[in-house]
């Protein structure tokens, strides 16, 4: 979550709320647009995609051995753009906006949890558990022919543990475009306040 707190003198405690609102829904919009862009023009992500082992990892434990490489497909997609996925990240940003002694406070975040992770780029360790390891046994009876997948889920059953490094993907950033942004919507909101005050 990023917090800005506004103290402009020119304009009431109101107009600063009103003007907090739409610089939030023009914040919100354009990280949105990260999800398209790949990113921020200063902060670009990675766009290589490759298996998602902690996905995998989840979607394995909550099926066990009736776990299938069909399940699984769309983790293994090296195709499409980083965190899109189901657009549940991409579309969970909101803003709110409010007022504590007299200083207006624009809020901008997000609830879901594993957001933090790419915003910083943080390592977790994933227990393999028994359940893993069945499902994980199933799949490699299986008859793919996909050796990749193959070797990819063999070296799961060497380990109690998987060590995995999200990347870093900044998510929400004060960049030039909400700058520039935040700018001309200050300006025009007070040549708009000073020209109804006439």
């Amino acid at each position: 979550m990023v917090m800005i707190k506004m103290t402009h003198n020119p304009l009431s405690e109101e107009n600063l709320k009103i003007l907090a609102k739409h610089i939030g829904q023009e914040w919100v919009a354009n990280i949105q647009l990260y999800f398209e862009r790949g990113g921020p023009e200063e902060a670009k992500w990675d766009m290589t995609q490759k298996p998602q082992k902690a996905a995998i990892l989840k979607r394995i434990g909550e099926v066990g051995d009736g776990v299938t490489f069909q399940l699984l497909r769309k983790y293994f997609d090296e195709n499409k753009k980083p965190l899109v996925g189901d657009q549940v990240l991409q579309n969970s940003f909101t803003f709110n906006v409010k007022t504590v002694n007299s200083v207006v406070t624009l809020e901008v975040g997000t609830n879901v949890d594993y957001a933090r992770k790419h915003q910083f780029g943080e390592a977790s360790d994933i227990p393999i558990t028994e359940t893993m390891k069945k499902g994980i046994k199933k799949l490699l009876k299986s008859r793919s022919k996909d050796k990749k997948k193959i070797m990819f889920l063999k070296a799961f059953l060497e380990k109690d543990t998987y060590h995995i490094q999200v990347r870093k993907r900044i998510l929400i950033m004060w960049d030039t475009y909400m700058r520039n942004s935040v700018n001309a919507l200050f300006l025009k909101y007070i040549n708009d306040v000073n020209r109804m005050a006439k």
